[in-house]
């Protein structure tokens, strides 16, 4: 309990500091202007948009699962908005610790698979997201800081490492004796749970799916810079991307609050995007971004709280 209160403290102590650096010699009053110029049907696309993003991942997060055991995806949905309802309202990524209890206590599905299909889910996020990054510097000169490249190069080279060792099975791991010790035992049935990758259908299906929830969330940015009539090649929505999620990366407060809006900041700053229309650039995609899954994500709270109400103390 101490460790978190210090990590939470920690968390808050960033994200003040990024949001001072957000708003250091901003002026306040340019930046409620912007805000209050935008069109209203644009913001709506964009917020509805950000729902079918947690759509496309609960399907993508079902086919992994799959693998292992079947389970209706009205059953998932559910429980990936209260996940996401969770990780806006509190730190440390608790909706994620949350999603196992919940999909433990709704399906017969073993934990050390929920947590190997939840970590797979990641992965192919992470995968698709370096190889749109990687195609685009390919074909394009981008004045990318050494401090971004630095860290997106080493999640290519654990990216390229976790394949050779579990695609194409290098490392299998059926072929070691199951532990008795009960710790081993959940950490070799995690492993266990991870062999999925090497099907190569699954996979490639998995990549195709995540590249589709990365295209709605360029659609989504490209939508909202049109709105504040921002003007900056297309290719840079992938750049923004790349920045908002080496931002999460940073320990924050829930939602990232503060890194995430720096990121964005930093990156229209490479087109000269003046800071304050950058800074309510930020704020207004942030917001659209979790607004609707936050309304729905508390409504499937409510019924879960009231479906099964021994689940509260965990799903906290």
């Amino acid at each position: 309990m101490k460790k978190k209160s210090t990590l939470h403290t920690i968390g808050i102590v960033v994200s003040l500091l990024f949001i001072y650096l957000v708003f250091r010699g901003a002026n306040l009053s340019q930046i409620v202007k912007y805000i209050s110029n935008l069109n209203i049907p644009s913001l709506i696309l964009v917020a509805v948009l950000s729902v079918f993003l947690v759509v496309f991942k609960t399907y993508r997060w079902k086919m992994l699962l799959d693998k292992s055991d079947k389970i209706p995806y009205k059953t998932l949905l559910p429980v990936n908005f209260v996940a996401h309802f969770l990780n806006i309202i509190f730190p440390l990524r608790a909706g994620e610790v949350a999603q196992i209890f919940l999909t433990k206590a709704y399906t017969d599905t073993s934990r050390s698979n929920i947590v190997g299909s939840l970590f797979l889910n990641k992965f192919m996020e992470l995968i698709s997201l370096l190889i749109l990054f990687y195609s685009l510097i390919i074909f394009v000169s981008i004045p990318i800081p050494d401090f971004w490249m630095r860290p997106i190069k080493y999640l290519l080279i654990f990216t390229i490492l976790f394949l050779l060792l579990f695609a194409f099975n290098i490392i299998d791991i059926r072929k070691i004796k199951h532990p008795s010790n009960r710790i081993l035992s959940s950490i070799y049935r995690f492993f266990m749970s991870l062999k999925y990758i090497e099907d190569k259908v699954l996979l490639i299906k998995s990549i195709l799916l995540s590249l589709l929830v990365w295209s709605i969330e360029l659609l989504m940015i490209y939508i909202l810079l049109h709105a504040f009539g921002i003007i900056i090649p297309f290719w840079a929505t992938i750049v923004i991307i790349v920045g908002i999620n080496l931002a999460m990366l940073i320990p924050a407060t829930s939602a990232s609050f503060g890194t995430y809006e720096y990121a964005i900041v930093l990156v229209l700053g490479m087109f000269a995007i003046s800071k304050e229309q950058a800074v309510a650039f930020a704020i207004m995609l942030h917001f659209l971004e979790i607004i609707f899954v936050l309304a729905l994500g508390f409504v499937f709270y409510l019924r879960i709280k009231k479906e099964k109400p021994f689940l509260e103390q965990n799903i906290k």
